[in-house]
């Protein structure tokens, strides 16, 4: 890069400029050529220069930052002399000169920078589009949870509460975990013979036969094996 420095005066002068920067409170000069800075001294004022060339006319003169040496990214303060460089040149002009490190920041540069951080910005709203998805993204796990708290809080607790009414009804016992020691057997047996006591009546003695067997079978534990046996 060259002719970051730029400055319109008078025609036909000399003119040159030097480089400073805020370090931690103190205002140091650049010296020329390299990454050295120093408190002002006029002894070395020598040290500072930056020549500035004027133009084809127009009194426009401009001069090269320095980039000899390894000058940090920072916001840089320039100011422009007027004489054959002496400490007793007087300061016509200054400005400021924001550098990346190895060049000028300029107006430019800044619009390209910020048209990437827009690109990387809609990419970012896109990809949270995706995350809030329906159909794939938060929205879709929130409704995924909630589905299986409605089946935790509410349909899993009724699909146990009739399990348990009907073992109740099974085992005559409230609240009682199935087992062979929770069926009342001789309770079976006994609805057993019932039913089918009820169910002689109009049987031909064949059947009326038959169901005496059993019954006797049942009555006294022997015969057809039942719960409990």
């Amino acid at each position: 890069m060259a002719n970051e420095i730029q400055f319109s005066h008078a025609l036909n002068k000399t003119l040159w400029a030097a480089v400073f920067k805020n370090d931690s409170g103190t205002y140091k000069v650049n010296v020329t050529g390299s990454d050295a800075w120093e408190a002002w001294n006029d002894a070395n004022v020598a040290t500072y220069d930056i020549s500035l060339s004027e133009g084809a006319g127009g009194g426009t003169y401009s001069g090269t930052f320095p980039v000899s040496g390894t000058i940090a990214a920072g916001v840089y303060h320039v100011t422009i002399y007027e004489g054959s460089v002496a400490a007793t040149d007087t300061p016509v002009g200054s400005g400021e000169l924001c550098w990346d490190g190895t060049a000028e920041i300029t107006r430019s540069a800044l619009d390209t920078l910020i048209d990437t951080v827009k690109a990387e910005t809609a990419l970012i709203v896109a990809d949270t589009d995706v995350i809030d998805d329906a159909t794939s993204g938060l929205v879709k796990i929130a409704s995924d949870v909630a589905a299986v708290l409605v089946d935790t809080n509410t349909t899993i607790p009724a699909m146990i509460t009739t399990a348990q009414n009907d073992l109740d009804k099974i085992t005559g016992t409230n609240g009682v975990l199935i087992d062979t020691d929770a069926v009342d057997a001789d309770a079976l047996k006994t609805d057993a013979v019932t039913e089918i006591k009820d169910a002689i009546a109009g049987a031909d003695s064949d059947t009326l036969e038959t169901l005496s067997d059993q019954i006797d079978g049942i009555s006294t534990g022997a015969g057809q094996p039942g719960i409990g046996d």
